[in-house]
């Protein structure tokens, strides 16, 4: 009925199968970024391992659930989650430290899709699918020269706000990406800090969108930007 804390120094490990459900609209702790809906508070490492037969649900209480039911899950050391579905929470997955996000879904998120600060942090983003939020899809800031953001083949659709945006990335990968019927799409690479790769991505039936690449900390940094195809919408 409440936030789930891990404490930092240790590791929370769910496999595959499991049905993480948070009651909805309710934290008798009263805690966390949202003080009035269940989140679970990873200070420590997370390991969320499903399978494609059998993944891992995070998601309401209610049998007609709506964005926004429940917070959403945040963790402060490295978080790995493989074939995980996150369904109607308030923020989706907030990260602070190194991130692998593959082959998983987030649905309906009431905000955010994946966000967070990633100062000395590696970020993957493969073969994933993010549907429906309300803000940004995916948004990572206050990296530094050992960071790194690479986000390939992964869906990004139906959502109020589907744009990417990426701030002092080191080592920027965005590659093989649909981004599809979103009200806006809009993709924007700032203050570079090392080469950038924005290839063979597919935008389509967007109602707006853009794609811009600006501004760096240091001089004769390779930017590669082909084989995009952008459609009307």
């Amino acid at each position: 009925t409440g936030d789930v804390t891990i404490q930092s120094g240790r590791s929370l490990t769910i496999k595959e199968g499991v049905n993480v459900i948070f009651l909805a609209n309710s934290d008798d702790t009263v805690g966390g970024d949202q003080k009035y809906d269940s989140e679970l508070l990873v200070e420590g490492s997370i390991s969320v391992l499903g399978t494609a037969a059998e993944p891992v649900t995070f998601t309401s209480s209610e049998t007609a659930p709506t964005k926004g039911d429940w917070g959403g899950i945040k963790h402060s050391q490295t978080g790995v989650f493989e074939y995980a579905i996150l369904e109607y929470s308030g923020y989706g997955l907030y990260s602070n430290a190194n991130l692998t996000f593959k082959n998983s879904k987030i649905n309906y998120s009431g905000t955010y899709g994946i966000r967070g600060g990633f100062y000395n942090a590696a970020i993957l983003i493969e073969d994933s699918e993010i549907k429906g939020t309300q803000n940004q899809a995916i948004e990572f800031w206050n990296g530094n020269n050992s960071s790194s953001f690479t986000m390939r083949r992964n869906k990004i659709s139906s959502c109020k706000n589907g744009n990417v945006s990426v701030r002092e990335s080191g080592a920027l990968v965005f590659e093989d990406n649909e981004i599809s019927s979103n009200e806006s799409a809009n993709i924007q690479i700032r203050d570079l800090r090392a080469d950038v790769s924005i290839k063979n991505n597919t935008f389509s039936n967007n109602k707006n969108g853009s794609l811009s690449v600006e501004s760096a900390y240091q001089e004769n940094l390779s930017v590669l930007v082909e084989g995009n195809s952008i459609s009307e919408g």
